[in-house]
């Protein structure tokens, strides 16, 4: 395809150039012609000045020259059959001839040649060429002597017309004659171009695609030591030089491969003991919420067993009992909800959307109808893939944890809680690339974190309520939704200062592509 590109181009251009040049060079040859041509016309026109002035020379009398009939006779002959026009000036005005051109101009040339003692020529008027206007004629003044002294003048006007007529025919044949120059001439250039050139680049072109490391090297001349044959020296060297990081990037990437087996190896072993951990802290927190319920309902079952307990006592032994089997209900219940992963539909869904109706349905809870909430929703793009019943989950897990956190105060009415998202740029854990993100911010006036709580708040059962009211299971059930949507959730605040949860979850791009 190269190829052939280079070979319509070269001929288009060397068409081009060979077509200019020679025109150029007859347009340089058709004014060397004209020029002679225009020569030979002043020599006969001084030709027939010599034979006016014998004719006049024989005529003359007394020291001035005569216009005898036979010379007017003699004048309209010639004139009309060579198409010459006659301007003399005796001592009148003699015109011969027709011409357009105007008679006093002609006068005015004789009278000049007259006073100068020199013959003159002139080109007079304008004809339409080709390619450029031409002079339309040709007028050649003298003065008429007898001896020394200048008796009469005299202007001749030849018509250039067919000296143009012939210039043109003999064009006509010349531009043949290029045309078919220039097709011999560009065929020929473009075989020996092709030969030369197109043919050794082709065969350059074939070698480097069809290259697979293992050829032998090559020569585009075998004979000749040119350019050609120096870039396939150098095209070798290249091809080797490939050939053999092509052999070094095989090994590195083998050996990269390796090295991820290994890391993927490594991983799978670190991410089998962090769940080992993870099931050694669970099974200790578990052992620790689901043991203390489990005591207290023995120990209730061992009252009673008792005969001396009343009726009453029973039924506060039994309820109480109750609300202890559902205390353990409600852990292993969460536990499941939080190992479900299987069940989770994952969808885009829109965070607005989903905090406004979280919010307008939760304002009736007893425990929120006498705080304020307040709502400022600014991201641009808030359109995230999740399981959207996972992520209510954890928007009202925080907003519950807030207004619990606020119920300790003594004034519940001025307690407020702000959710707020926005557009933002944030990294995951371990890696330096940003990315878009919405920023999901919920605070609220509470008593706050203490300093020494703020590492654990999301670890497994770990709670700061009072023995019953709480699992420790709903800040973690939060962090690991987020955190398998590749997300980040943190905590910040102070002792009496309120607290502040911060998530960042990734964006949906092709909303933002879309957009734009």
């Amino acid at each position: 395809m190269f190829t052939s590109k280079l070979k319509i181009y070269f001929i288009i251009n060397i068409a081009f150039l060979l077509l200019a040049g020679m025109i150029l060079t007859d347009l340089i040859l058709i004014n060397i012609n004209h020029k002679a041509l225009c020569d030979l016309e002043i020599s006969r026109g001084h030709l027939f000045i010599s034979f006016v002035e014998e004719k006049l020379k024989n005529s003359s009398r007394d020291g001035k020259f005569l216009m005898t009939d036979d010379c007017k006779y003699l004048l309209r002959k010639i004139t009309h059959k060579t198409g010459f026009s006659c301007a003399l000036f005796l001592e009148k005005k003699y015109m011969f001839g027709m011409t357009d051109l105007p008679e006093t101009k002609l006068f005015m040339l004789a009278k000049k040649a007259m006073r100068s003692g020199t013959s003159l020529t002139s080109f007079e008027g304008l004809r339409k060429s080709f390619f450029w206007p031409q002079k339309k004629y040709l007028v050649i003044s003298s003065p008429l002597r007898d001896g020394k002294q200048i008796l009469a003048g005299i202007s001749i006007l030849f018509p250039l017309k067919k000296t143009y007529q012939s210039t043109i025919q003999s064009q006509k044949i010349l531009f043949s004659y290029i045309l078919i120059n220039t097709f011999v001439l560009t065929f020929i250039g473009v075989r020996r171009f092709s030969k030369i050139t197109i043919k050794p680049l082709h065969r350059l072109l074939k070698r480097a695609e069809e290259f697979d490391g293992t050829d032998d090297p090559f020569s585009l001349y075998e004979k000749d030591t040119n350019e050609f044959n120096n870039l396939s020296v150098s095209l070798n060297r290249m091809l080797k030089r490939i050939s053999k990081d092509k052999k070094d990037l095989k090994k590195t990437v083998d050996a990269l491969k390796e090295a991820n087996t290994d890391l993927k190896n490594a991983q799978k072993k670190i991410v089998q003991m962090e769940k080992l951990a993870s099931i050694g802290r669970l099974s200790a927190g578990l052992a620790h919420e689901i043991g203390n319920p489990v005591s207290i309902v023995l120990g209730y079952f061992d009252l009673l067993k008792r005969e001396d307990v009343s009726d009453g006592e029973k039924k506060d032994y039994i309820q109480r009992s109750e609300n202890e089997i559902n205390r353990i209900n409600n852990i292993i219940r969460q536990l499941l909800d939080f190992s479900r992963e299987g069940d989770s539909q994952v969808t885009a869904v829109s965070v607005h959307d989903l905090i406004r109706e979280l919010v307008d349905g939760i304002k009736s809870h007893p425990l929120v109808k006498n705080m304020t909430v307040e709502v400022s929703l600014c991201a641009e793009n808030d359109i995230i893939f999740a399981d959207s019943e996972q992520l209510r989950q954890v928007f009202m897990n925080l907003i519950m944890n807030a207004a619990d956190a606020i119920n300790d105060l003594k004034n519940i009415s001025q307690g407020k809680i702000s959710i707020t998202t926005k557009t933002a740029q944030y990294s995951k854990p371990g890696s330096k690339k940003r990315s878009p993100a919405i920023k999901i911010e919920l605070a609220d006036n509470g008593p706050g974190i203490l300093k020494e709580n703020m590492d654990n708040i999301f670890d497994p059962f770990f709670t700061t309520k009072e023995p019953g009211k709480g699992t420790g299971l709903g800040l973690f059930v939060c962090f690991m939704i987020i955190e398998k949507y590749g997300g980040t959730i943190k905590a910040s605040g102070k002792k009496e200062n309120g607290s502040r949860i911060t998530i960042h979850l990734p964006v949906n791009m092709d909303r933002i592509s879309n957009e734009k």
